[in-house]
């Protein structure tokens, strides 16, 4: 008997303690649905940043490659892109020298050796010599003009068959021309490190930019998302789902009818 009154009264303790919280619920209900929500948000934005993470790292580093390579941020139209002096530079056997700088990239930037023959009258009063032309890129100006300074220097026998073959036709020979030698003329590039100018990235290069960055984020991404899609990991649809559902605002009539409830557990107890 006395155990069953000990029940019964901490079943009223428990029924008026339980009586007392959905009162201050009610009371602070406003205050409470606000912390679920920003913790609901809360929880969302975890599981996205985490199911989203290696998209957004990719994406990054994808953008962070162009910017290393000179192409610039893609959607950002203000880049400026550091442009060194690219020298040109031809000089011949015979002294003559003629050096070119420009800020952009020349097209065909390989070194060449040009050997003139010389030249010999053909017919109708026309003079005529042939131009082979040879790659030396693996010499620098120095080795160049100690290869000018030897005599009976043979071009084919140092460096081959030559790339291309010319002839060259004129009617019109000065003196000078007509008891030269043959000429060698080499034509040489070079890239000046500590000569540079910045150059604001035009509208036209920064769509180009953005839309292979965009081709090519698409491009290794889906073949991310195809690869990690059948791998054992939380379903991000459910896991939203989930959270939605066990955050749900709570209503005031929910409270008032469950206040009821319980209050009318209470004074049957109590008779």
């Amino acid at each position: 008997c006395f155990m069953q009154n000990g029940e019964y009264k901490k079943l009223l303790l428990q029924l008026k303690k339980e009586i007392k919280l959905v009162e201050n619920r009610i009371k602070y209900l406003n205050i409470i649905n606000t912390c679920k929500n920003i913790t609901k948000n809360l929880k969302i934005f975890l599981v996205c940043l985490y199911y989203f993470t290696p998209y957004l790292l990719t994406a990054s580093l994808i953008a962070g490659l162009f910017k290393l390579i000179g192409l610039g941020f893609p959607f950002y139209g203000d880049d400026t892109f550091k442009c060194n002096a690219n020298i040109k530079k031809e000089f011949d056997n015979i002294g003559n020298i003629r050096i070119e700088k420009q800020y952009e990239a020349y097209e065909n930037s390989t070194n060449l050796l040009f050997h003139y023959t010389k030249w010999e009258m053909v017919e109708n009063g026309f003079y005529q010599r042939n131009i082979n032309v040879y790659e030396i890129k693996e010499l620098d100006e120095g080795e160049i003009l100690n290869l000018f300074a030897k005599e009976n220097l043979k071009v084919s026998d140092i460096f081959g068959d030559p790339l291309t073959v010319k002839t060259e036709t004129k009617n019109n020979i000065s003196a000078s021309e007509l008891i030269e030698d043959d000429i060698l003329q080499a034509i040489v590039y070079d890239e000046l490190k500590d000569d540079y100018i910045f150059v604001k990235e035009t509208i036209g290069e920064n769509l180009l930019a953005t839309a292979f960055y965009l081709i090519l984020t698409i491009i290794i991404e889906y073949g991310f998302y195809s690869v990690t899609k059948n791998l054992p990991s939380f379903d991000l649809k459910n896991t939203l789902n989930n959270i939605n559902n066990n955050s749900k605002n709570i209503t005031k009539d929910e409270l008032e009818k469950l206040l009821e409830l319980k209050k009318n557990n209470y004074d049957r107890l109590m008779r």
